[in-house]
């Protein structure tokens, strides 16, 4: 792993004024995290001359550094209709997530096609659907279903194996050292009845309301799918 982080052969490429574009397209919204900063502020930036958000974005491809200041959020308690239960909304820096949005597209181009068949969920061109008419279509008279809910799935993820299978996918470089990064160091405080809680540090699973949340967990499970 450690050689596979130091190696700069990889196919982290400059990050382009289009692909810049893409990820901060006028129909995207996103609430701000602590910084308040929205997209509508990243877009002002793009026209700016020089273009320094693009300069940023290519900055921290090249060195593989994610912002100490991009690792955090705020989670909000939303109350769930006619439960006592909550769901937890999760404010990330929209900083993180274009800069998310740009290599979550490349990661699609290069992986789609890799994993496994059984994944449905947060994929373009796959749903429960289609998870339904697969299922359907191999059932008979004698089959037997199991249906698995997994509790807090995204925040119990094993970073370490979804690294591996990064790895095994060929990522490697300032793009692996990125999402080392993004993975490392997170921390999150709760704002509930008007007050924010002290930040807590997580060393375990993917970050809620990270934009690259669904296919880091996808990659957790493409590995247990396909390992013998």
């Amino acid at each position: 792993m450690s050689a596979l982080l130091q190696d700069d052969d990889d196919d982290a490429e400059e990050i382009t004024e289009e692909e810049l574009r893409r990820a901060l397209s006028p129909g995207r919204a996103s609430s701000p995290g602590d910084d308040g900063i929205t997209y509508a502020v990243l877009r002002l930036l793009q026209q700016v001359p020089g273009n320094p958000l693009l300069r940023l974005y290519n900055l921290c491809l090249r060195d593989g550094c994610v912002p100490r200041a991009w690792t955090g959020s705020t989670i909000i308690p939303i109350p769930k209709p006619g439960t006592a239960k909550f769901r937890p909304i999760s404010l990330t820096s929209c900083f993180c997530k274009g800069m998310e949005r740009i290599l979550l597209n490349r990661l699609m181009y290069r992986l789609q096609d890799r994993l496994s068949p059984w994944l449905f969920g947060f994929l373009p061109q796959r749903s429960t659907h289609h998870c339904l008419v697969d299922l359907y279509s191999r059932l008979s008279r004698d089959s037997v279903v199991a249906f698995i809910d997994l509790r807090s799935a995204f925040d119990v993820a094993n970073r370490d194996v979804i690294l591996d299978q990064l790895v095994d996918f060929g990522i490697k470089g300032n793009l692996l050292r990125w999402i080392r990064g993004y993975l490392s160091n997170r921390n999150s405080r709760l704002f509930f009845s008007g007050a924010l809680s002290p930040l807590r540090s997580f060393h375990l699973g993917t970050p809620q309301g990270g934009v690259l949340s669904p296919l880091l967990f996808n990659i957790l499970m493409h590995r247990l799918l396909t390992s013998p």
